[in-house]
């Protein structure tokens, strides 16, 4: 099944009761008609070419080291919270 359902040579429409289901008839998703999906993939095909994708690399980079960084802060806040809360509990029972 996989050679007739990935062969190029086939070209058929998604069934529309299955995509209706996500409730966005206008998206690249869910786009039902072959000959639509394909003009959709035409105007954002090189957006996924392996040099448009090198040319973003150094963005990507930068927003993981932004998000660690985030992290790494929000980690040191809950532990210093979960210290004051060990603090606080263990004033109170003496």
């Amino acid at each position: 099944m996989y050679n007739e359902i990935y062969n190029p040579q086939n070209k058929w429409d998604k069934d529309y009761q299955y995509y209706r289901a996500f409730d966005a008839d206008e998206s690249f998703f869910s786009q039902t008609h072959y000959r639509d999906a394909r003009h959709g993939r035409s105007l954002i095909a090189n957006l996924f070419s392996k040099r448009a994708i090198s040319e973003l690399q150094h963005l990507i980079r930068d927003q993981v080291k932004s998000d660690r960084s985030r992290f790494v802060r929000v980690s040191v806040l809950i532990g210093s919270l979960a210290g004051s809360i060990q603090r606080r509990s263990q004033r109170a029972i003496c």
